[in-house]
């Protein structure tokens, strides 16, 4: 008993590698936003205003009591001195010799951890540089990174709803090509059935189908999200830690992964779900 064969549908494996792109598309966009909200982290800075009365020693007995913090990574001392011919030089012209004394403050940058770079962690650092002797005030961008984390986590929520969206598309997709190829060799498969050819057999040149249509999808996907990488690499130099070739390669590949088992599961259940009507 000889089986029939299936054409490939070019269309099909298009549009779901269409899809499929924009998949990889979201992956890439969600691990830049991760990526951007870690940089971010690792350059989350307090300032630390100390009184202009402290002297250079207890500026140097601060700055190392606020080191041993837990969760401050590095510290770094500005005298006022040294603050005064910073703001010469950027004037042009001594504004200082008109006072009778320095009114800058020592200022020491305190650099964080990433592990501390929460909000809960630096509200305890600062409270607790705070309560140092000589400290006059602990200042740090709170709004910009809670306003960066809320959009980041907005932006991964947004993305994920997009993506699921495209994988139920994708699966009602491959769903309306094997119910028309169904419909097509009904014949067939009605004719095969009734000589004695098991289920299993029928589904064999479906599955077929869609393993090489999933594939096909899977390569063309990969294809475009490499040349997507070359010009985002190209066009953003400063994203492109984020889209390391490791990262592009497991994504490629899980969007082949998905793709192959989109196609052969939608294509198991619809034929099976179709031989069970027509023989039932």
């Amino acid at each position: 008993m000889q089986g029939f064969k299936l054409k490939i549908s070019w269309i099909t494996s298009w549009s779901l590698s269409l899809l499929l792109f924009i998949l990889g598309l979201i992956a890439l966009i969600h691990n830049c936003a991760d990526y951007l909200k870690q940089s971010v982290k690792q350059d989350i800075r307090l300032q630390v205003f100390v009184e202009s009365k402290a002297q250079s020693a207890d500026v140097v007995d601060l700055s190392r009591r606020i080191g041993a913090l837990e969760g401050v990574d590095s510290v770094s001392i500005t005298y006022k001195d040294n603050a005064a011919l910073a703001l010469e030089r950027d004037l042009g012209e001594d504004l200082l010799t008109l006072l009778s004394e320095n009114p800058l403050f020592h200022v020491v940058e305190v650099r964080l951890k990433e592990s501390a770079s929460n909000s809960n962690s630096i509200k305890r650092i600062q409270n607790t540089i705070s309560s140092f002797k000589f400290v006059n005030e602990v200042v740090y961008s709170e709004e910009f990174v809670n306003r960066l984390n809320k959009n980041i986590q907005y932006v991964s929520y947004f993305l994920t709803l997009i993506g699921v969206i495209l994988v139920f598309i994708s699966l009602n997709l491959i769903t309306s090509t094997v119910r028309l190829s169904l419909i097509e060799n009904s014949e067939d498969v009605k004719t095969m059935y009734l000589v004695g050819a098991t289920r299993r057999y029928i589904s064999k040149p479906f599955l077929k189908k869609a393993l090489w249509e999933g594939l096909l999808a899977g390569g063309l996907s990969f294809i475009w999200l490499f040349f997507t990488r070359l010009s985002l690499n190209a066009v953003f130099p400063f994203i492109t830690p984020a889209l390391n070739l490791k990262f592009f390669l497991i994504t490629g590949m899980l969007l082949g992964v998905l793709s192959v088992c989109m196609t052969l599961w939608v294509t198991f259940s619809s034929v099976y779900r179709f031989l069970s009507r027509k023989t039932g």
